[in-house]
């Protein structure tokens, strides 16, 4: 069997034989929950993790795969992982289901999963030329500068005493933005009225950037409509 290649020379079986120890773990165990799954539910969070994947460029949420699975947050972030990382390798390939789970069997899961571990790989492979265009697009947007990796909010209540009473309390935002750059990374506090500015402005951000995608790309600069 050839080995299956992305078109700048990714190999798959070089990939998933690139994975470490540690991980290695976590995906064994994702693809093990994802077995424990009725097909109704595996079926359901597969769906889900591809639209995530296809509007956020991997960025995952595993609150929404817990709230459709039911399982604990432990284990729907290990099944998120070991499906994300089976969407992206089969994304990065020219690679089937039957190449995957040849490739895979043994390292990513047992046997007796590779049937369910084929059915999955076949969904992700009808709805790879999407997946490569959101892959293409993230690039484009990641180059340069660090990129959002992680957003993270705890709410704190401060007080203010005046002897053994409370005389005043306000709520505050506490966010961590981490970045692909582990040099860069921000934690800041926030008031109530600092989110309500950064909400109006993201969503004026979030319309400007409607209009901006919905230019032709065929169009030339300076070319009016």
């Amino acid at each position: 069997m050839a080995e299956p290649m992305s078109g700048r020379g990714f190999n798959l079986a070089a990939a998933v034989a690139e994975i470490p120890e540690d991980a290695l773990g976590i995906i064994r165990n994702g693809f093990a929950i994802a077995a424990t799954l009725s097909d109704e539910r595996r079926q359901q969070v597969i769906q889900l993790l591809i639209s995530q994947f296809r509007r956020a460029g991997g960025s995952l949420d595993n609150e929404q795969v817990a709230r459709a699975t039911n399982l604990s947050r432990r284990e729907a972030s290990r099944l998120s992982s070991a499906l994300s990382v089976m969407i992206g390798l089969i994304t990065e390939t020219s690679a089937s289901a039957d190449d995957f789970v040849a490739i895979a069997r043994g390292r990513f899961f047992e046997d007796r999963e590779a049937p369910i571990v084929e059915s999955i790989a076949r969904v992700i492979v009808s709805q790879r030329p999407a997946l490569q265009e959101t892959i293409a697009r993230e690039s484009l947007a990641a180059a340069v500068l660090p990129s959002l990796a992680s957003f993270n909010i705890a709410i704190d209540l401060r007080c203010e005493f005046i002897e053994d009473r409370i005389s005043n309390r306000v709520a505050v935002a506490v966010v961590h933005i981490g970045t692909d750059d582990r040099s860069h990374q921000l934690w800041v506090q926030l008031t109530r009225a600092d989110i309500e500015r950064i909400v109006a402005r993201l969503t004026e951000a979030l319309k400007r950037m409607e209009m901006v995608e919905a230019i032709d790309p065929e169009r030339k600069i300076g070319e009016t409509s």
